[in-house]
C-alpha cells in the first residue's frame, strides 16, 4: 500500500511540477511577443531610411539603437532565453511537426536577428531543443520538425538571395544559415562526433524501416522507367551546375570556381607548342595529360575560346557522373537504391565540390571511375574488360583520384576471389592488374607518379603522421568548413552516408565502394589535418550512394523531408558560388 501511496504522491507532484512549468513558459509569452515587435519595428524603420523615407524616421531610428547599444539593463542572454522558453511552451503542446519546426526557428531566427551573435545562437539551439526533447510527447515528431525548420530557413535564405541579386534588400537570413553551417567550428572535435554518431542513432530508431519490413520487398525486379531517375537527375544536376553562370546571380560574369583559371593558362601553353601531345605530357609532369588532350581537341573541334571550353567542360561531365552513379549502384545494390542515389547526386558535396573548385579532371575521372566499378562487377567477360580498360586510362586523365579507387577495386577483387574462390573473379583480377600495371608504367615513365607520391604524399605524411588525434580531427573539420567554401559542409548527408553504410557493413556480399569508404578513412588519418589533401580524398568518395541506401530503407515522408532539405541546401550553395 505504501509503494502505491508513494507512486501515487510522485506522479501527483510530477503532474503539479509540469502545470507550473507550463504556466511560467506561457508567461513568457508576453515578453516574447513585445520582443519580436519591437524588432520588427526597428526593422522596418531601419529598412525605410535606407530608402530615405522622411527625416523624423531616420532620427527616429538612430535615436533608438543608440537607447538599446547603451542601456544595461537589457540583457541579451535574457531576451534570448526568454525568446526560446516562450516558444518551447507552444511546442509542449503541438503534435504536428511542422509546427514544432516553426516554434524552434522562431527562436533562433529571433535572437540572431535581435543580438547578432553566434554563441547566442549557439545557446539558443541547445536550449530550445533541450526543453523540447523534455516537455515533448514524441522526441520524433521534434527531430523531423527540426529537419522541417531547416528545410525552412534554407528555403527562406534561397528567396532572400534570388531577391539580393534583384538589388531587392536582403532580410539577414543567409547570414543565418551561414551561422548555422558554421557551428561546428566552435565544438571541439570530440563533441562533434559525439553528435555525429547520435545522430546516426536518431536517424537509425525514426526514420529506418526494421530489417524484414523494409517498404522495397519484392520492388528488386521492378524495372518500369528505371531510366527516368537518371534523366531527372541529370537535368537537375545541369540547373544546379549552371546556376552560378547565370546574369541573374552573377551579373559581372565573375569566375565562380578556383581551377578554371589553371585550365586556361594550361590550354594557353598548349597552344603555343607545335606538338600537343608533347606539351600535355610536360605540364604538371603528365599527371593528367589524356584530359588536356580531350579538352584541347574539344576546343579545337567546337571553335571556343579557352576560357569558354575551361567554363563548359565542368556542365558537359556532370550528367555523365549521375548515369554513372546510377549504373554502378543499379549493379552493385540494386535498382532501388541506384534510384534514389541518381536523384541524389546533383545534390551532393560532391556536385557541390566540383561546382565550387571546377575540378573539371578531377569531375571527369570520378565518373569514369564509378563506371568502370559498375562494369568489372559484372559477370560479362568483355563488360570486365571494357571497366578494366577504362580503369587503366582514368589513371592518364587525373592520376590523384585513379590512386585513390583503382586500390579499392583491387581489394575487392582480391578479397572476393579468396573467399568464394571463383575462376571468373580470378579473371577479373588477373585484368584489372594487368591495365593498371600498364597505367602505372606510364605514370611513373612520364613523372606523374614521382611527382604526387613522393613530393606530395610522403613529404605530407612525415610530416602529419605523429601527430595527437585532437590535432587530426581538428584538420578534418576545417577541411569540411574552409575548403572550397565550405560545400564538403553538409552533415544530415554524412549522417544518412554512415547510416547507409552500417546497413552495407551487416551484408557480406560487399562492394567496391565499401572497400573505397575504408580506405578514405585510413588516408584521412595519415594525411590530416593537411586540409587540401584530406579535402580532396572526401570529393573522391560518393558518400550519397550510401545516403540513397538509407531512404531507400526509410519511409516515404522521412524521404520528402530529407530530399527536401538536401535541395534546397545544394541550391542555396550554389547560388553563393560567384564571389561577392
Amino acid at each position: 500500500m505504501n509503494t502505491h501511496k508513494t507512486r501515487g504522491k510522485v506522479a501527483r507532484c510530477s503532474d503539479k511540477l509540469k502545470q507550473n512549468v507550463s504556466r511560467i513558459l506561457e508567461k513568457t509569452l508576453v515578453i516574447y511577443g513585445i520582443a519580436l515587435l519591437f524588432h520588427l519595428l526597428l526593422l522596418a524603420l531601419n529598412t525605410a531610411s535606407q530608402f530615405k523615407l522622411g527625416y523624423f524616421i531616420v532620427v527616429r531610428r538612430v535615436s533608438i539603437y543608440s537607447i538599446i547599444q547603451s542601456n544595461p539593463l537589457i540583457n541579451p542572454a535574457l531576451l534570448s532565453t526568454s525568446l526560446t522558453l516562450a516558444s518551447t511552451a507552444i511546442l509542449s503542446r503541438r503534435r504536428k511537426p511542422r509546427d514544432k519546426a516553426l516554434l524552434l526557428v522562431i527562436p533562433i531566427l529571433a535572437s540572431c536577428m535581435l543580438l547578432g551573435d553566434k554563441l547566442a545562437l549557439v545557446a539558443c539551439l541547445s536550449i530550445s531543443l533541450i526543453i523540447g526533447f523534455i516537455l515533448s510527447l514524441s522526441i520524433r515528431e521534434v527531430y523531423e520538425g527540426l529537419l522541417i525548420g531547416l528545410i525552412i530557413l534554407v528555403a527562406a535564405s534561397i528567396v532572400e538571395l534570388l531577391l539580393a541579386a534583384a538589388n531587392i534588400t536582403p532580410l539577414g537570413l543567409s547570414y543565418l544559415i551561414n551561422d548555422l553551417q558554421g557551428l561546428m567550428q566552435y565544438l571541439s572535435p570530440y563533441l562533434y562526433s559525439a553528435i555525429l554518431f547520435l545522430s546516426i542513432i536518431l536517424v537509425n530508431v525514426f526514420l529506418v524501416k526494421r530489417p524484414g519490413a523494409s517498404i522495397n520487398a519484392g520492388k528488386e525486379d521492378i524495372r518500369i522507367n528505371e531510366y527516368y531517375y537518371p534523366v531527372v537527375g541529370s537535368i537537375l544536376a545541369l540547373i544546379v551546375y549552371v546556376i552560378p553562370y547565370t546574369i541573374m546571380v552573377n551579373p559581372k560574369r565573375l569566375i565562380p570556381t578556383t581551377d578554371i583559371v589553371v585550365y586556361v593558362e594550361l590550354l594557353e601553353q598548349m597552344k603555343k607548342t607545335e606538338d600537343p601531345l608533347i606539351a600535355a605530357l610536360t605540364l604538371r609532369q603528365g599527371d593528367r595529360f589524356l584530359y588536356m588532350l580531350i579538352l584541347y581537341y574539344l576546343q579545337k573541334l567546337l571553335g571556343l575560346d579557352s576560357w569558354s571550353i575551361s567554363t563548359i567542360s565542368g556542365l558537359l561531365w556532370t550528367p555523365i557522373l549521375v548515369f554513372s552513379t546510377w549504373y554502378m549502384v543499379r549493379r552493385t545494390y540494386g535498382i532501388e537504391a541506384a534510384k534514389y542515389a541518381a536523384l541524389i547526386t546533383p545534390l551532393s558535396t560532391q556536385m557541390l565540390g566540383f561546382i565550387y573548385g571546377g575540378f573539371q579532371a578531377n569531375h571527369l575521372n570520378i565518373s569514369l571511375l564509378l563506371l568502370s566499378m559498375g562494369l568489372i562487377a559484372e559477370n560479362k567477360l568483355w563488360k570486365v574488360f571494357l571497366g578494366s580498360t577504362i580503369l587503366a586510362l582514368s589513371a592518364t586523365i587525373h592520376l590523384w583520384s585513379w590512386m585513390q579507387v583503382a586500390p579499392a577495386i583491387m581489394l575487392w577483387i582480391l578479397i572476393e576471389t579468396l573467399v568464394r574462390r571463383n575462376k571468373a573473379n580470378l579473371t577479373k583480377l588477373g585484368l584489372v592488374i594487368a591495365t593498371s600495371l600498364i597505367a602505372v608504367i606510364i605514370a611513373y615513365n612520364v613523372g606523374a607518379f614521382n611527382y604526387i607520391y613522393r613530393n606530395n604524399l610522403l613529404r605530407i605524411m612525415e610530416r602529419t603522421m605523429n601527430l595527437p588525434l585532437e590535432a587530426k580531427l581538428n584538420g578534418l573539420l576545417k577541411s569540411l568548413l574552409i575548403y572550397l567554401w565550405g560545400s564538403l559542409n553538409n552533415p544530415v548527408l554524412f549522417v544518412l552516408c554512415i547510416n547507409g553504410q552500417a546497413h552495407r557493413l551487416r551484408k557480406l556480399d560487399h562492394m567496391p565502394i565499401d572497400y573505397l569508404n575504408a580506405l578514405t578513412l585510413i588516408g584521412i588519418y595519415l594525411l590530416s589535418p593537411d586540409i587540401t589533401m584530406v579535402s580532396r580524398l572526401i570529393l573522391n568518395v560518393p558518400v550519397h550512394v550510401f545516403a540513397g541506401i538509407t531512404l531507400e530503407n526509410s519511409g516515404r515522408k522521412s524521404n520528402i523531408t530529407i530530399y527536401l532539405l538536401l535541395l534546397f541546401n545544394a541550391l542555396y550553395m550554389a547560388l553563393n558560388a560567384p564571389p561577392k
